[in-house]
């Protein structure tokens, strides 16, 4: 299974579909935020209310994997938790029950 952080659904957005893939549901608090930044280039706004869209749209095409605070177990105590964390936990959460190819 594939598992797309978030600059890479912004990157990769025409081809997430092409294989079956998982995404964290911080990806999806990123995108909100990301979509009406000021700080962001409007590409980059472009990108995030299309990914978002096509989300919406094939919503039983994917995997959302729902961050839960139990999977910041052992091997992520020394780091600071902040998004990239929580989404790196969801997809070890995640290759915990099958093969997974992170894609950051």
């Amino acid at each position: 299974m594939l598992f797309y952080d978030t600059c890479s659904l912004l990157k990769e957005l025409d081809k997430i579909f092409s294989a079956p893939f998982a995404i964290s549901n911080i990806s999806l608090i990123e995108l909100e935020n990301i979509k009406t930044s000021s700080t962001k280039d409007e590409e980059t706004k472009y990108r995030a209310r299309k990914v978002l869209h096509l989300l919406e749209e094939n919503e039983t095409k994917f995997n959302l994997i729902i961050f839960k605070d139990k999977f910041l177990t052992k091997e992520f105590k020394h780091y600071e938790v902040n998004n990239d964390l929580k989404i790196i936990s969801c997809a070890y959460f995640l290759s915990k029950s099958e093969p997974v190819v992170f894609i950051t």
